[in-house]
Protein backbone atom coordinates (compact mmCIF):
# COMPACT_ATOMS: atom_id res chain seq x y z
CA UNK A 1 0.00 0.00 0.00
CA UNK A 2 2.83 2.51 0.53
CA UNK A 3 3.76 2.31 -3.50
CA UNK A 4 2.39 5.63 -4.37
CA UNK A 5 1.60 9.31 -2.98
CA UNK A 6 -1.32 9.85 -0.47
CA UNK A 7 -2.53 13.26 0.50
CA UNK A 8 -5.19 13.23 3.17
CA UNK A 9 -8.26 15.87 3.47
CA UNK A 10 -11.03 16.67 6.29
CA UNK A 11 -13.69 19.17 6.95
CA UNK A 12 -13.48 20.39 10.07
CA UNK A 13 -10.28 18.30 10.90
CA UNK A 14 -6.78 18.64 12.76
CA UNK A 15 -3.63 17.79 10.53
CA UNK A 16 -2.93 15.41 13.64
CA UNK A 17 -6.30 13.42 13.48
CA UNK A 18 -5.53 12.86 9.61
CA UNK A 19 -1.78 11.76 10.47
CA UNK A 20 -3.19 9.31 12.88
CA UNK A 21 -5.54 8.21 10.49
CA UNK A 22 -2.92 7.58 7.69
CA UNK A 23 -1.76 5.77 10.82
CA UNK A 24 -4.27 3.54 11.66
CA UNK A 25 -4.99 2.59 7.77
CA UNK A 26 -1.63 1.63 6.79
CA UNK A 27 2.08 1.09 9.06
CA UNK A 28 4.37 3.01 6.84
CA UNK A 29 1.99 5.79 5.83
CA UNK A 30 2.76 9.00 6.07
CA UNK A 31 0.84 11.57 3.59
CA UNK A 32 2.46 14.08 1.15
CA UNK A 33 0.07 16.60 1.91
CA UNK A 34 -2.48 17.66 4.00
CA UNK A 35 -5.80 19.49 3.16
CA UNK A 36 -8.36 20.83 5.90
CA UNK A 37 -11.42 22.53 4.94
CA UNK A 38 -13.11 24.38 8.12
CA UNK A 39 -16.63 26.49 7.39
CA UNK A 40 -14.82 29.43 7.16
CA UNK A 41 -13.08 28.20 3.82
CA UNK A 42 -15.91 27.54 1.86
CA UNK A 43 -14.49 24.54 0.93
CA UNK A 44 -11.67 26.43 -0.60
CA UNK A 45 -8.89 23.47 -0.04
CA UNK A 46 -11.12 20.78 -1.96
CA UNK A 47 -11.01 22.83 -5.14
CA UNK A 48 -7.49 23.16 -4.45
CA UNK A 49 -6.97 19.15 -4.33
CA UNK A 50 -9.12 18.91 -7.64
CA UNK A 51 -6.50 20.95 -8.87
CA UNK A 52 -3.47 19.19 -7.41
CA UNK A 53 -5.05 16.05 -8.31
CA UNK A 54 -5.91 17.21 -12.50
CA UNK A 55 -2.50 18.71 -12.70
CA UNK A 56 -0.82 14.85 -11.64
CA UNK A 57 -3.45 13.11 -13.69
CA UNK A 58 -2.05 10.55 -15.89
CA UNK A 59 1.38 10.61 -14.35
CA UNK A 60 1.03 9.37 -10.82
CA UNK A 61 -1.36 7.78 -8.93
CA UNK A 62 -2.30 9.56 -6.25
CA UNK A 63 -4.46 8.18 -3.02
CA UNK A 64 -6.75 10.06 -0.45
CA UNK A 65 -7.68 9.56 2.58
CA UNK A 66 -10.74 10.64 4.68
CA UNK A 67 -12.26 10.47 7.82
CA UNK A 68 -15.29 9.43 6.59
CA UNK A 69 -17.22 10.02 3.06
CA UNK A 70 -18.60 12.87 4.19
CA UNK A 71 -16.12 15.13 4.83
CA UNK A 72 -16.31 15.99 0.96
CA UNK A 73 -19.87 17.21 1.27
CA UNK A 74 -22.86 15.92 1.95
CA UNK A 75 -25.19 13.73 -0.13
CA UNK A 76 -24.49 14.10 -4.16
CA UNK A 77 -22.27 16.23 -3.26
CA UNK A 78 -19.78 13.67 -2.08
CA UNK A 79 -20.65 11.09 -4.23
CA UNK A 80 -19.87 13.39 -7.29
CA UNK A 81 -16.38 14.33 -5.21
CA UNK A 82 -15.54 10.65 -5.39
CA UNK A 83 -16.26 10.18 -8.94
CA UNK A 84 -14.34 13.15 -10.78
CA UNK A 85 -11.88 11.44 -8.36
CA UNK A 86 -11.92 8.07 -9.60
CA UNK A 87 -12.37 9.51 -12.70
CA UNK A 88 -9.18 11.27 -12.76
CA UNK A 89 -7.26 7.48 -11.90
CA UNK A 90 -6.48 8.05 -8.37
CA UNK A 91 -7.68 6.03 -5.04
CA UNK A 92 -10.06 7.21 -2.12
CA UNK A 93 -10.04 5.12 1.20
CA UNK A 94 -11.70 5.88 4.62
CA UNK A 95 -11.98 3.68 7.46
CA UNK A 96 -15.08 1.08 7.38
CA UNK A 97 -17.79 2.33 9.41
CA UNK A 98 -19.41 0.09 11.93
CA UNK A 99 -22.87 -0.68 10.53
CA UNK A 100 -25.10 0.47 13.63
CA UNK A 101 -28.30 -1.35 13.91
CA UNK A 102 -31.36 0.75 12.34
CA UNK A 103 -35.17 1.01 13.09
CA UNK A 104 -36.92 -0.68 15.89
CA UNK A 105 -34.79 -3.35 17.79
CA UNK A 106 -35.38 -6.87 17.60
CA UNK A 107 -38.21 -7.62 20.16
CA UNK A 108 -36.39 -10.95 22.40
CA UNK A 109 -39.56 -13.79 22.58
CA UNK A 110 -39.72 -16.74 25.47
CA UNK A 111 -38.75 -20.25 24.42
CA UNK A 112 -41.92 -22.35 24.03
CA UNK A 113 -40.80 -24.09 27.22
CA UNK A 114 -40.57 -20.61 28.97
CA UNK A 115 -44.55 -20.24 27.79
CA UNK A 116 -45.28 -23.24 29.31
CA UNK A 117 -43.53 -23.08 32.11
CA UNK A 118 -44.80 -19.06 32.93
CA UNK A 119 -48.46 -19.77 31.37
CA UNK A 120 -48.54 -22.38 34.70
CA UNK A 121 -47.39 -19.59 37.16
CA UNK A 122 -49.54 -17.12 35.44
CA UNK A 123 -52.83 -19.54 36.28
CA UNK A 124 -52.47 -18.72 40.18
CA UNK A 125 -49.92 -16.01 40.47
CA UNK A 126 -50.50 -12.54 39.85
CA UNK A 127 -49.28 -10.67 36.56
CA UNK A 128 -46.95 -8.29 38.71
CA UNK A 129 -45.18 -11.58 39.77
CA UNK A 130 -44.99 -13.58 36.81
CA UNK A 131 -43.57 -10.14 34.70
CA UNK A 132 -41.13 -9.96 38.02
CA UNK A 133 -40.04 -13.82 37.52
CA UNK A 134 -39.58 -13.16 33.26
CA UNK A 135 -37.42 -9.67 33.76
CA UNK A 136 -35.06 -12.26 36.73
CA UNK A 137 -34.81 -15.15 33.94
CA UNK A 138 -34.69 -13.03 30.74
CA UNK A 139 -34.24 -9.62 31.39
CA UNK A 140 -37.49 -8.86 29.33
CA UNK A 141 -39.19 -5.83 31.32
CA UNK A 142 -43.20 -6.73 30.26
CA UNK A 143 -46.03 -4.51 31.05
CA UNK A 144 -49.34 -6.35 32.25
CA UNK A 145 -50.86 -6.15 28.38
CA UNK A 146 -47.45 -7.69 27.00
CA UNK A 147 -47.77 -11.08 29.74
CA UNK A 148 -51.77 -11.33 28.40
CA UNK A 149 -50.69 -11.49 24.56
CA UNK A 150 -47.26 -13.76 25.36
CA UNK A 151 -48.85 -16.04 28.16
CA UNK A 152 -53.00 -15.69 27.13
CA UNK A 153 -55.29 -13.67 28.99
CA UNK A 154 -55.91 -15.14 32.03
CA UNK A 155 -59.34 -16.80 32.75
CA UNK A 156 -61.69 -14.85 35.58
CA UNK A 157 -62.65 -17.27 38.10
CA UNK A 158 -66.48 -17.65 38.07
Amino acid sequence: MSDGYFVAYGFERTAAQLEKLARDLAVDLHPTRVYIDTRRTSRGELGQLRKDLSTVQGIYSITVIVHQKSDFGQGAKATQVLTWIKEMGHKVIWPNEVKRPRGRPKVKDLTPEQVKYYRELYSYAPWHHVAKRIEEDTGMKLTRAQVDYRLGRKKKKS
